[in-house]
């Protein structure tokens, strides 16, 4: 929405903010933002007169999806959450707050309920100290799953499938934050795609045989190292030479399906980070 700069005497400018936004944030003239300057574009965030979210819900009737639903809510920003669930639902939930939800713990559970705060505040996350710890991490899975193709051990793939929990953990912080502390669709979407790109990587170690062309994914491997690049030291030169061998490699992994798919989420990445950066 468009908002209409306003003169207020001669060195100072005013801007409205939304009715309806105030209200329900419970804001009043006298209250504080804290303001953050980001290039082209500012972000407005409330302070510490910041009302906790809270969200109650009866998630019983869940089974295959209870980890994915706790996974949502942690996404979602919320600070306090009481579940009304069965108690085989409890453990799940457990092993999902450890595994992925950084800074939320169960703090209270009867067989029938169990109550989340959050501990631990996101308000000074990096975000983009969190995306290039993405990267390093999604660089290490990918050689971690081409070694183990060489050496065909099943410990070498558990290996791979143990580290895409580090992977998932990120993408969940960075997307709560986003979420909770300010809007940025493209880190969203460049944290969603990252930790889809992982699960490729999991999924495949988890299969019993392993067919791939090791030097063809070694070349799709190198992708990463140049989005990385172009991610954190845009220039039009990368942007060319990332354009080029990502042309190269899917001249000759045509018709590889497996492969394809892995080649074309790494190639959406580019779009989103020629988006940021342009």
């Amino acid at each position: 929405m468009k908002r209409k700069i306003i003169a207020l005497g001669k060195r100072t400018a005013v801007t409205t903010l939304p009715s309806a936004w105030l209200r329900e944030k419970e804001l009043k003239a006298g209250d504080f933002l804290e303001l953050e300057e980001h290039g082209n574009w500012i972000s407005l965030s409330l302070t510490e007169n910041r009302k906790e979210s809270l969200k109650e819900e009866n998630i019983q009737e869940l089974e295959e999806m209870t980890n994915r639903y706790m996974g949502a809510l942690y996404k979602a920003g919320y600070d306090k959450i009481i579940l009304k669930v069965k108690k085989k639902q409890i453990p799940i939930i457990q092993a999902t707050l450890e595994r992925t939800c950084i800074g939320l713990e169960i703090i209270k559970t009867t067989d029938t309920e169990v109550h989340i705060h959050r501990i631990a505040h996101l308000e000074d996350i990096d975000v983009e100290n969190l995306i290039k710890r993405m990267f390093f991490t999604l660089q290490s899975t990918a050689q971690d799953f081409l070694l183990a193709l060489y050496s065909n051990k099943k410990e070498d793939f558990l290996s791979v499938i143990k580290k895409d929990d580090q992977t998932n953990r990120l993408a969940d912080t960075v997307r709560r934050y986003l979420n909770k502390e300010q809007k940025d669709p493209l880190n969203y979407a460049l944290a969603e795609q990252l930790e889809n790109i992982g699960d490729w990587y999991k999924n495949k170690a988890k299969e019993k045989k392993h067919l791939l062309s090791q030097e063809k994914l070694k070349k799709i491997n190198e992708m990463i190292e140049l989005l990385y690049d172009l991610y954190f030291a845009f220039s039009l030169e990368k942007l060319e030479h990332f354009g080029k061998h990502a042309k190269e490699i899917k001249k000759s992994i045509h018709g590889e399906e497996s492969l394809e798919s892995l080649f074309t989420m790494l190639f959406d990445v580019h779009g989103i980070i020629l988006t940021k950066r342009v």
